[in-house]
């Protein structure tokens, strides 16, 4: 798959793309280097053009983690370049912990993706961040993450452990996002 992903991306015609990265969500069996343009991509598989880094600009240091790659391909696109995703690459990555619980709606065992509480505090900071940042250029992506935020909010009260803890980091993260209170917490 990573000779096949440097081929994809040493034959790609066009020299404007800050970013290609790959699928990362359904294995395929494509073998051509189809691709398309996206609006941002994780960091995990992904390639940076270092000859548009500088133009680009450096990481968001506020971020620390958590939509650090989204932010770097937001910018990528305002400053007029492409972030391309390769569908015919495929790298297995899961995002949080998988873990089967019952589901309080259909009491049928379901997947459900949990994190940590300090990880949904930078998930929910930094989505407050990009929300204020991007919204009126990226409005439709950002009520994609929204949606996706809440839902692993929802999973960790109602089906994870030590809810008041991340309750109390939740108002936490929208309190340091109102008070620039950015980067990485300290230990």
């Amino acid at each position: 798959s990573i000779s096949k992903y440097f081929d994809c991306i040493e034959t790609f015609k066009e020299k404007n793309v800050s970013m290609f990265g790959i699928n990362y969500q359904q294995k395929t069996t494509e073998v051509n280097c189809n691709y398309a343009k996206v609006k941002f991509l994780i960091t995990s598989g992904s390639v940076i053009n270092l000859n548009l880094f500088q133009q680009v600009g450096d990481f968001d240091e506020k971020l620390f983690i958590d939509f650090v790659d989204t932010e770097y391909c937001f910018r990528s696109i305002q400053k007029g370049f492409k972030v391309i995703a390769f569908s015919n690459i495929y790298m297995h990555h899961n995002i949080g912990e998988s873990i089967e619980k019952y589901s309080l709606k259909t009491l049928k065992k379901t997947s459900r993706f949990f994190h940590s509480s300090t990880r949904l505090y930078y998930m929910t900071r930094n989505f407050h961040y990009l929300n204020s940042k991007y919204k009126s250029e990226f409005s439709n992506e950002l009520k994609v993450f929204k949606k996706d935020l809440l839902n692993r909010i929802k999973n960790k009260i109602l089906y994870g452990s030590k809810r008041f803890t991340t309750l109390k980091t939740l108002y936490k993260a929208v309190k340091d996002f109102k008070n620039n209170s950015m980067g990485k917490l300290p230990d």
